[in-house]
């Protein structure tokens, strides 16, 4: 076998079964610079991101590595099969969520859980040249090696994808970042995660970093931050953190001089009792300050909300429309909530006998996931029927995505960042009008 790998990151089904391509609100991470920056030096590679290139299934590689994260699995097993018929040895990299492996244990060779590093990397690929491929590798995570993302430089997207760490501080019950790494978290060497930044910046001004949360650690942050404006990277950036980065002014100031021009914050829900439920400390009475103190450093706040915790009625929905509106989000991102296998908000679901998908292959089978945002309810909730709880997502929805809103929430003291907030909330309007196709009017 020649030493010639393909990796590709696969796209996904929506709901009426076409495949997502191009750019839209929803696109998830593109791992292809970390694992490719992971293949050793004496390997030949080919990359392909699906929702901007096309397959080639006449590559002349010998192992297919194919980045399913969670979302992709049903049509990332399509496209597995078809290279199996093709002779070749595929491998599923960087997996996360293990109740897939009953999944994809049929269409592929291997099943890699973790992050490899430079040194996982070449064991794995040892292994399939000499035929002693394992059907499961479990690593850690080895992100101290610089990514390669000469393997963007011939795709057009709004930004670029960046990592500090993996993991996440918090534990929440619904979260599938919680289930795998149980509250730990680790963080990338500064000087890595800066030289990769500096390629970026030769690529695309926008970048987001994909961490689950940026604000694991502050000083690493801060000086994260001061080191970007140091070395006069000159690019705009946004990631994901908690509400209680509002705490903090100095972080918020060094966020702001070293670019950062939107948070994405989950406040999942306005309920104390919710957020009891789901292990989720935080006060959401303090929701509108913070979120007022972020803005007041030149942070624009993304949030995302979830139906159907067991607080949740019909009432929620006009409460939470208010609080959006009330606390200047400026792009909200709504989904019916759904409870994925390996997280504990689905094992207490499935105690209760309220899931409506008995176990992960039906799961699977049903493709929930293909439907982003997750706008049905595949569980009963206490408070409101599952037919309601659609319903009325749909009809907040449908408040979001107005074009006086859309304008309203977008605009910024920056021409270009509010051109920017409104092409983001103008994806928020072509998902209502899918998911209104399948509803009709309400």
């Amino acid at each position: 076998m020649e030493k010639k790998i393909y990796i590709i990151q696969p796209t996904y089904r929506k709901m009426d079964g076409k495949k997502v391509k191009g750019w839209n609100q929803f696109n998830h991470s593109y791992n292809i610079p970390m694992l490719s920056g992971a293949v050793p030096d004496d390997w030949k590679k080919d990359t392909c991101i699906e929702y901007f290139e096309e397959i080639n299934y006449e590559t002349d590689a010998g192992i297919i590595l194919l980045l399913c994260m969670g979302y992709d699995i049903m049509y990332a097993r399509e496209v597995a099969d078809e290279f199996k018929r093709l002779g070749k040895t595929v491998i599923f990299g960087s997996h996360l969520d293990k109740f897939s492996e009953k999944i994809l244990f049929e269409a592929s060779d291997s099943v890699i859980h973790g992050s490899p590093g430079r040194k996982e990397m070449k064991m794995v690929l040892d292994d399939a040249l000499y035929g002693r491929l394992k059907k499961v590798y479990d690593f850690g995570t080895d992100l101290n090696y610089r990514f390669d993302y000469s393997s963007l430089k011939n795709i057009r997207m709004p930004y670029i994808q960046a990592v500090m760490g993996t993991g996440c501080r918090n534990n929440c019950d619904y979260c599938c970042t919680a289930g795998v790494y149980n509250g730990k978290y680790r963080m990338r060497k500064i000087s890595m995660v800066i030289g990769e930044l500096k390629e970026i910046s030769k690529l695309n001004k926008y970048a987001a970093f994909n961490d689950s949360n940026i604000y694991n650690n502050a000083l690493y942050l801060r000086r994260l931050c001061r080191e970007i404006t140091a070395n006069k990277i000159g690019i705009k950036w946004g990631g994901q953190a908690t509400i209680d980065i509002g705490n903090d002014d100095e972080t918020l100031a060094a966020l702001y001089e070293s670019g950062c021009r939107i948070l994405y914050i989950g406040f999942e829900t306005i309920s104390h009792k919710n957020l009891k439920s789901i292990s989720k400390s935080f006060n959401p009475d303090k929701y509108k300050e913070l979120t007022a103190k972020i803005r007041s450093h030149g942070i624009a706040v993304a949030g995302y909300f979830m139906f159907g915790f067991d607080d949740d009625n019909k009432d929620t929905f006009e409460k939470t429309w208010e609080f959006i509106k009330d606390a200047k989000i400026t792009l909200p991102l709504l989904n019916v909530l759904l409870p994925v296998p390996g997280t504990r908000v689905y094992d207490r679901l499935k105690q209760q006998n309220r899931l409506r998908f008995p176990d992960e292959i039906e799961f699977g089978n049903t493709s929930p996931l293909y439907s982003v945002p997750c706008y049905k309810c595949y569980f009963k909730p206490l408070n409101i029927s599952s037919a309601l709880l659609e319903k009325k997502y749909l009809e907040l929805y449908r408040k979001a995505s107005r074009i006086p809103e859309m304008i309203k929430r977008s605009l910024s003291s920056s021409f270009s960042d509010s051109v920017k907030f409104f092409l983001m909330n103008y994806g928020l309007r072509k998902e209502y009008r899918k998911m209104k196709s399948e509803f009709g009017n309400v």
